[in-house]
């Protein structure tokens, strides 16, 4: 709730002084309105030349038919400048008004996580790739309704049928029903399989290709990506010779094409151009698939990729903006970190019961949540511990809740311009390129009130952070060795999945995992069985960890570091500017001090 209400707020235009029409009589009288009206007719046009339905007499229907509702839905399509480039106006069905097991059955359906985009973006931060963006249009009602369904009939646009007279017999999904997004998936993911991509069971939005590039050679199966390995695709030289290559644009041995569908937006992660002009004109040949050329605006995060390294950043600085300006403070003075380091006055207050809460400032507190959850999910990941904690009073929030969460908004303001950047050739010893590297942490009974312990982690992949959590401990705790184990015991299986989302992608993590902990005690604890009376009780906690060190799984290595370059500290306590900024500059990959944060071990 809180991030659709975010989304909707930031996505206005308060530079231009523009509202967005909330229905067709406010289209029709908006001082754009012919603009609309051409958007309506255009959709309208796409629709019918793609025979979504037949329009009926009411009459003529059966007694009691359900007639699902329709609305048109109105929105500005903006650039990476937050400029309006065009309207678009969309018919949407009401699926709130539909039936479960008559007019619809199963309506769940997928998206890439953010985790799997940052993942891409961070392996591929090479300067053989490319990574392209690929709309379809009208994506979901490209899907068609099974014949054996029950019909579904639908309420006429308005301005166009005589809705107390007609109505439409779908024959097709429409954007708005329960299912329409489930259908659509299903119909990609065909597509994909009859052009031979292999889709990841880590991530069922993503699909891969890994052919052969070499006229000569044959060690690829053109139609299995299984036996490449791209653990030292870095290393890789560009020397095919152009009478050799099977994709002429592609001078590697190998080519590749990775696709990472969210909705109707897609990526093409690729070293080929021409590869993926070919699956581009397969798509077409059961969808309206459109090129928009380099990515460069994904989901509210502008990326940027350097030529020469191949590094990639992310940053939401637009978006940022325009949350500030939502709530009035885009002049304000910056803070160095989103929260203090001496925070338990201010836990203690927030604690204090609301006797009679307001429910403005409830709401507004709740938009502001939402907008920074969206922020810190996708390229802020330092502002995970001040979260957790300001989230825990989502509905019974009061002025020093908003307050509060204003004051992240003032730390937001001095580094909304700093991105996220990945890059392979940054990478240092003991670090590999394209492999994972993770911090946990943990701190015991830091959240006075209840006594609870802060828990967090962080990993990394070239140089810069892809995953990241911030929550407190599910078990009540009774020492640091204990918290320190449970957060362990969380980042491991975090460290387990990212590895099998490598490893299907081609990136074959060759060496173990490194997890670094600051707590010598819970380190030994994870290496061998050792009970002792204090430890007894948490051995299922740790067994997990154990097991993973092991020789015959040996796919996890825990390694005991030093405080002052743990990074996942800030995830699990507020931290003073001076220690706070050092390890916000490493896990965001840009760091010009990074070689004094680089843990040094036998590997």
């Amino acid at each position: 709730m809180a991030y659709t209400v975010a989304i909707d707020q930031a996505s206005r235009l308060p530079d231009l002084q523009r509202k967005e029409p909330l229905t067709y009589k406010q289209a029709r009288a908006a001082p754009d309105a012919k603009d609309w009206l051409e958007a309506c007719d255009l959709e309208m046009k796409k629709l019918r030349d793609l025979q979504c339905w037949e329009v009926k007499l009411k009459s003529t229907l059966p007694h009691n038919t359900h007639i699902m509702g329709s609305r048109w839905t109105f929105k500005f399509k903006i650039n990476d400048t937050g400029q309006v480039t065009r309207h678009r106006s969309r018919f949407v069905a009401k699926g709130f008004t539909q039936i479960k097991d008559v007019t619809f059955f199963e309506n769940c359906a997928q998206v890439a996580s953010y985790v799997t985009i940052r993942t891409l973006f961070a392996l591929t931060a090479l300067p053989m790739f490319t990574v392209l963006q690929y709309d379809v249009s009208v994506a979901f009602i490209e899907s068609i309704l099974d014949d054996n369904a029950p019909p579904i009939y639908c309420e006429c646009a308005d301005g166009y049928e005589d809705k107390s007279k007609f109505c439409y017999l779908l024959r097709r999904h429409l954007y708005g029903m329960r299912d329409s997004h489930r259908g659509y998936a299903k119909l990609f993911e065909s597509i994909c399989q009859s052009f031979h991509l292999t889709q990841l069971k880590t991530d069922e939005c993503v699909y891969v290709k890994i052919v052969n590039n070499q006229r000569d050679h044959q060690e690829l199966d053109p139609n299995s990506h299984s036996t490449a390995d791209l653990s030292q695709l870095h290393k890789m030289k560009p020397d095919v010779p152009i009478h050799n290559r099977i994709y002429s644009d592609c001078a590697y041995p190998i080519s590749i094409l990775i696709i990472c569908s969210y909705v109707d937006d897609n990526l093409f992660f690729t070293n080929s151009t021409i590869l993926a002009h070919e699956f581009e004109t397969h798509c077409n040949t059961r969808l309206k698939m459109t090129s928009e050329g380099p990515v460069n605006w994904y989901l509210s995060v502008k990326y940027d990729r350097c030529q020469i390294t191949g590094a990639v950043s992310a940053n939401q600085e637009l978006y940022i903006n325009k949350i500030l300006q939502r709530w009035g403070m885009s002049n304000c003075h910056a803070l160095p970190t989103p929260f203090p380091a001496k925070a338990d006055e201010i836990i203690t207050a927030l604690a204090e019961p609301i006797l009679n809460p307001d429910p403005k400032i409830i709401k507004e507190f709740q938009e502001l949540c939402g907008a920074l959850l969206y922020v810190q999910v996708h390229t802020v990941p330092e502002i995970s511990w001040a979260l957790s904690i300001l989230t825990k009073y989502m509905t019974k929030a009061g002025p020093i809740h908003l307050a509060t969460a204003k004051k992240v908004l003032r730390y937001l303001q001095g580094r909304k311009s700093i991105p996220i950047t990945w890059c392979a050739q940054a990478c240092q010893e003991p670090h590999l390129p394209g492999h994972i590297y993770g911090y946990a942490d943990a701190s015991f009974a830091d959240v006075k009130p209840e006594r609870t312990s802060s828990m967090g982690y962080v990993f990394l992949i070239n140089n810069a952070a892809v995953s990241w959590r911030s929550t407190r401990s599910p078990i009540v705790v009774l020492n640091a060795c204990e918290a320190e184990v449970v957060s362990l015991s969380s980042a491991c299986q975090e460290a387990v999945y990212l590895r099998k989302l490598c490893t299907e992608l081609g990136f074959i993590q060759t060496q173990p995992t490194i997890m670094y902990e600051d707590c010598e005690s819970a380190v030994a604890l994870s290496k061998e069985n050792r009970f002792r009376n204090r430890s007894k009780h948490i051995s299922l906690r740790w067994a997990y960890v154990t097991e993973r060190q092991r020789p015959h799984i040996a796919d996890i290595r825990v390694v005991s570091v030093s405080r002052r370059i743990m990074l996942a500290d800030i995830f699990a306590s507020p931290r003073p500017a001076v220690s706070f900024l050092p390890f916000r500059n490493s896990i965001l990959g840009y760091s010009s001090h990074s070689h004094t944060m680089s843990p040094k071990h036998d590997m």
